[in-house]
């Protein structure tokens, strides 16, 4: 006894991309997102990459395309321009009082580019600490200790970019 199953394809293979921006010479991943269809697919991207993702840099606005065949000859295909954004830009800035068992004082930054952002920054003990995932601008930093903060990295949802400015956390002694 021979037994045949049949899939019954929703629809042809949809292929779609985010909205996608980049920096100038930094390096992105470009993906798309894939509806329908049977895997395996084949990739063919208009720069002769076969993979389900590319890795690349661009000095200015780019256009790509891809087609996906699936495993039943399927075809989707779509491009995406992936545009050119200025690098994100972040600004520590401020003086707040500190006491150790107090309350939490905190440093405004300022931040430029595509939301969520991350920054790593070195705190009054010259530690390294980070945040990510940050939505809200201007940020309100958290500080430990008395002494100088400085932002060491920073970066959007689509780049890196530059922290300037330095914040200032003063000893308050009890009164």
């Amino acid at each position: 006894t021979v037994k045949l199953f049949l899939v019954d394809l929703k629809a042809a293979i949809r292929v779609s991309f985010e909205e996608e921006w980049a920096c100038p010479d930094q390096t992105f991943q470009l993906a798309s997102v894939l509806v329908d269809g049977l895997p395996p697919y084949r990739y063919t991207w208009n720069t002769g990459d076969t993979t389900s993702f590319i890795e690349t840099s661009i000095t200015r606005p780019t256009t790509y395309g891809l087609t996906v065949t699936d495993a039943c000859g399927g075809i989707g295909a779509d491009s995406v321009e992936v545009a050119i954004q200025p690098p994100p830009v972040a600004y520590l800035s401020g003086t707040t009082d500190w006491c150790e068992g107090g309350a939490n004082s905190t440093l405004p930054v300022s931040m430029e580019g595509n939301p969520p952002w991350s920054l790593t920054y070195r705190d009054g003990q010259d530690s390294l600490q980070g945040f990510s995932n940050i939505d809200q601008n201007p940020f309100l930093l958290p500080v430990s200790a008395p002494g100088s903060y400085t932002l060491v990295e920073f970066e959007d949802k689509n780049c890196r970019g530059t922290g300037f400015g330095q914040g200032q956390v003063n000893t308050r002694a009890f009164s």
